[in-house]
């Protein structure tokens, strides 16, 4: 750069202008240190080696000063919410202490060679160490002019912050000053500080704990409440609590809320009224959790004798839903309202026993009746029939009748028309008889009430008696009591019938208890006159209907008309003469074996009963059937002859049967049999020759 691209010269360096000028002190070392500070004028000689010719100049050299960053005093300091050492730094916030009014460019390296080399330069808005707690950076300081640099370590450091009080208990109190009813209530906030402090890892003394009445004022530490242990609180309050580290001065916040209970007043509850019971004695037993005392929620009762002992918090009802007074009539009782809080306020509450009504409980049972045809088990009874001897002339009862004693009791299912009632259980059928049934009837005072808006009653059973009626039964399966014609001469369709042979069916079913008598009538129209011969009856008409009604003389109850169906049945008929045309007389000749027996007319018997039947008796409605030597055989259809198509007849009376066999009337009548058995002479004489005496 001096020689500007010449050769052959020679350069040299002098401390100054005038060395170079009288060739003195020529500096031999070019590694040369200045003389003079910051600033040293040099002398140059340039000689030319051929000539030695010279020239002489000027230059100066300079000592730019390093930055002199100014390190801080105390390392950075972060407290750490969550106490695992790492935090996020704002480095930026350094700058301005570190240039101390200078103008260098400040950059941040976790290593010296980055920051000597100035590479991998930090983030100065947002950086988190990455060595636990405590960590050393490096600073490089840069002039923007001269380029030169400085580097000095910095610390940084995280202190674990204490840790956040969390799930601190509500403090509750109750509003027990003066004014009891503003929700005001002085709380000694210390009582968490154990609580807070029990949480921390070190010892309570390395903390201090304050309270606040915001947030902003705790993250602050600004206005603490002082006294602590003597704070007006109101109900809902949140106080907030600093718990801060003495020594590093790192803090967290919780919170907790102020619970200030307000004792209930209320009015005076309606008393409780409850009705006695005969013989009034004045005492009852008592529901006390009837009576609302306050429709607001969250509050208990408990009730005592008196408010002396509700008071003093001494016996207490324990029994309050069956609570018998201890003072005849009235009584007063005591009643602590309790609040979520445990806030104690109190009432009382009279409970009064009204006097129960005094008729006569001892009404006869009423007349009894039969049950209605088309309510079985019921019948339609005036039950009022006792009641003006029940109300015993007092004006100031009423009664009400119910079908049952839950129901009086209820007050449901009230019998509106007494008079005219129907009553009776529907399930009791035909048995038993003379059971007493009961209605209940409350007789009720007209001018005492309960506490449910009823009036006191008592209780009076009033007993009837329903009895059922009679049932007629069918007779057998088809209600038909069917007879044969017996008429020797034809079929009239007339005949005698025993009506009461019939009896013990229509009874069927009939069972009471106790078990009992019963007369029957038999009746030829629904409305008219009792048949007079019901043992001996001739019908009118063939079929015919027969009328019924059963009489329980024990209870005189009648059943219903019922009805039977008389029938005369016709015999069948013979559509020969059986006794001439079936007559038979034969010498026994014509099997060849002379034992009496033939068949008849050479035919089988079973050849005859078409014949017997004729053309309107079918074979398949009718049976014939022969009897040897039996008229009762044939009557009762016993012994009948097996084997009609191989039989032989005899000598004998053959009856005949024709039975109908769907009404089982039958018919029978005979014919004889005379079958001769052959002379078979027995000849002794010793010629072949037979004298006969035509004398003889």
């Amino acid at each position: 750069d001096i020689l500007l691209g010449q050769t052959g010269m020679s350069v040299t360096f002098y401390p100054s202008r005038i060395d170079a000028l009288n060739d003195t002190n020529a500096i031999t070392n070019l590694n040369y240190q200045n003389n003079d500070i910051y600033v040293q004028t040099l002398g140059i000689r340039i000689t030319n080696d051929a000539t030695l010719c010279y020239v002489v100049s000027t230059m100066d050299i300079r000592v730019e000063p390093l930055p002199e960053p100014i390190p801080p005093t105390t390392p950075y300091t972060i407290c750490d919410d969550n106490q695992d050492g790492f935090a996020d730094f704002i480095l930026s916030t350094l700058e301005a202490d570190i240039l101390g009014g200078e103008v260098y460019t400040i950059t941040f390296h976790e290593t010296l060679t980055n920051a000597q080399q100035g590479t991998n330069a930090l983030s100065t808005t947002a950086y988190t160490n990455i060595n636990p707690f405590v960590q050393i950076l490096y600073v490089r300081a840069e002039n923007p002019v001269t380029g030169c640099f400085s580097v000095m370590p910095i610390t940084l450091e995280v202190n674990p912050s204490p840790v956040a009080p969390i799930d601190l208990d509500d403090i509750t109190v109750c509003d027990t000053n003066a004014n009891n009813q503003n929700g005001q209530m002085t709380v000694d906030l210390t009582i968490r500080t154990a609580a807070v402090l029990s949480q921390q890892p070190l010892p309570a003394s390395s903390y201090t704990v304050e309270y606040y009445t915001n947030q902003t004022l705790a993250e602050q530490g600004n206005l603490p409440i002082i006294p602590a242990t003597n704070y007006l609180a109101s109900n809902l309050d949140t106080i907030w609590v600093r718990v801060e580290n003495n020594a590093t001065g790192c803090y967290n916040l919780g919170s907790f809320q102020v619970f200030v209970g307000i004792p209930l007043v209320v009015p005076t509850p309606q008393p409780i009224n409850e009705c006695d019971t005969l013989a009034n004695d004045q005492f009852a037993v008592f529901d006390l959790t009837v009576r609302q005392i306050t429709a607001l929620p969250g509050y208990t009762f408990q009730y005592y004798p008196s408010l002396t002992d509700a008071q003093n918090d001494t016996n207490q009802i324990t029994n309050i839903t069956s609570y018998t007074n201890v003072s005849p009539a009235v009584q007063t009782l005591g009643v602590r309202i309790i609040s979520a809080q445990g806030c104690v306020g109190y009432t009382t509450l009279n409970i009064r026993v009204l006097p129960a009504p005094e008729p006569n409980t001892n009404p006869t049972v009423l007349p009894a009746v039969c049950e209605n045809a088309t309510t079985p088990g019921q019948a339609t009874i005036d039950l009022t029939q006792n009641q003006a001897y029940i109300l015993n002339g007092d004006p100031n009862l009423s009664v009400q009748y119910y079908p049952t004693l839950t129901d009086l009791e209820n007050n449901t299912n009230q019998i509106t028309n007494p008079a005219s009632a129907l009553v009776g259980d529907a399930t009791l059928v035909d048995d038993p008889i003379n059971l007493v049934q009961y209605v209940y009837i409350a007789v009720s005072g007209n001018n005492t009430i309960d506490y449910t808006g009823r009036r006191c009653y008592t209780v009076v059973p009033q007993g009837y008696v329903i009895n059922p009626l009679p049932k007629v039964d069918i007779i057998g399966t088809s209600n038909v009591y069917q007879i044969c014609e017996s008429d020797p001469t034809g079929n009239d369709n007339i005949e005698v019938f025993d009506l009461t042979s019939q009896i013990p069916d229509l009874l069927e079913g009939n069972v009471t208890t106790p078990i009992s008598t019963y007369s029957v009538a038999f009746y030829e129209t629904a409305t008219g006159s009792p048949i007079t011969n019901p043992s001996a009856y001739t019908n009118t008409s063939n079929p015919q209907t027969i009328y019924v009604v059963i009489n329980n003389t024990t209870t005189g109850c009648s059943s219903a008309v019922g009805s039977f169906t008389l029938q005369v049945n016709p015999k069948p008929v013979f559509a020969i003469d059986i006794t001439t045309d079936l007559e038979y007389e034969t010498c026994d000749e014509n099997d060849g074996i002379n034992d009496g027996q033939t068949l008849h007319n050479g035919l089988p018997l079973s050849d005859y009963i078409d014949d017997i039947l004729g053309t309107t008796q079918s074979p398949t409605d009718y049976t014939v059937t022969f009897h040897y030597n039996s008229q009762s055989d044939a009557a009762a259809g016993l012994n009948a002859i097996q084997d009609l198509a191989t039989y032989q007849v005899q000598t004998g009376t053959y009856w005949v049967r024709i039975e109908n066999n769907l009404t089982g009337c039958y018919i029978t009548d005979s014919f004889a049999v005379i079958v001769e058995q052959l002379a078979e002479p027995n000849i002794v004489a010793s010629t072949n020759i037979a004298c006969v005496n035509f004398g003889e």
